[in-house]
């Protein structure tokens, strides 16, 4: 089933409130954002009519030439298509 883009948000706020206000188990903040921002990243592949399988997020990728360090390189159809880097 097709979703809309409005749903695909509040299902990524949603997982990520949850991680985030979980009183039992702490963990750090940004850490916490990348599942939910993966299941974004998907849903909105397919909101685009990009199979799901085709994006892929590959964590902690240097780039050396620059001196950092993305927390994601974003590939489509196995062509990088850019960098993310999340914070809390």
């Amino acid at each position: 089933m097709r979703q809309e883009l409005s749903t695909a948000i509040s299902k990524f706020g949603r997982a990520t409130k949850t991680k985030l206000g979980n009183p039992s188990a702490i963990g750090e903040p940004e850490d916490q954002l990348r599942a939910p921002f993966e299941n974004l990243l998907a849903d909105m592949a397919e909101l685009v009519n990009i199979p799901r399988s085709k994006v892929v997020a590959v964590g902690e990728c240097s780039l050396n030439h620059l001196k950092t360090r993305p927390d994601y390189a974003v590939t489509v159809h196995a062509a990088l298509v850019g960098h993310v880097g999340l914070t809390d």
